[in-house]
């Protein structure tokens, strides 16, 4: 397994986003014993994902950049770690959005859709949105180049709203959306030749190239995405 670079941005910006989390629990959600009773807990629960960009087996326990960046706030606020880990994208929003889970940390895009039903923290990582396709198939030069039903992305990802946002522009603009696959699964089957186009985000080119030596960058989707952690909307007070 690949392990994930360390920024020395995100290394420098941990304690800041740590101590900016901590006022995102006691101001945001408006109940100011919500970090108490974590504390009190002894546990902060988070949603998260098993892939190279977010939390791994290592050979000395689990690794990844979310998990280092997880470790740190939960050090910082003194409490441990009890990690979920969701069989989709799906349900992973959905147990932010619902309170399921204290927070999510699964290298989600800030987008505003997902806005209108979760908080997110500051943004850690800047990434875009590329389209991949496999060695041996055709480069397209424009998305409408792209025949129907040869296009995968992960449903309910960042990728399917820019997808959405797009098809305004190319009304014969059309995908197959998974709802039980992830981005690594779908570079697993681009490179077994299974399929041929899908969208995955910027930062898990290096690695995934790497691991898998037929898949090719192909056109930029989104030029900047922001990167960042998910935590449950306000709970409402009467």
């Amino acid at each position: 397994m690949i392990r994930p670079e360390r920024p020395l941005l995100l290394r420098i910006s941990l304690h800041a986003l740590a101590l900016f989390l901590i006022g995102l629990v006691l101001s945001g959600c408006r109940q100011p014993t919500q970090l108490e009773r974590i504390r009190e807990g002894d546990e902060l629960i988070v949603a998260s994902r098993h892939d190279p960009d977010t939390v791994y087996p290592g050979p000395h326990g689990p690794a990844g950049l979310e998990h280092d960046l997880i470790e740190g706030f939960a050090c910082a606020i003194g409490v441990r770690i009890r990690y979920v880990f969701p069989d989709n994208l799906g349900r992973l929003l959905d147990q932010t959005a619902t309170a399921s889970v204290h927070m999510a940390a699964a290298s989600l895009t800030v987008t505003p859709q997902r806005r209108r039903w979760m908080r997110f923290s500051i943004p850690y990582r800047e990434i875009s949105e590329r389209l991949v396709y496999r060695m041996g198939v055709h480069r397209p030069r424009s998305l409408e180049q792209i025949p129907p039903g040869a296009l995968h992305v992960v449903a309910r990802s960042s990728h399917k709203e820019t997808l959405q946002a797009l098809r305004h522009k190319l009304p014969s603009l059309s995908w197959i959306a998974r709802p039980d696959s992830g981005q690594w699964q779908l570079l697993n089957e681009l490179n077994r030749g299974r399929i041929d186009y899908i969208v995955v985000d910027s930062s898990v080119l290096p690695r995934a190239r790497q691991v898998f030596r037929y898949l090719r960058p192909g056109l930029k989707l989104a030029d900047t995405r922001l990167l960042a952690w998910a935590f449950p909307p306000p709970a409402t007070t009467h």
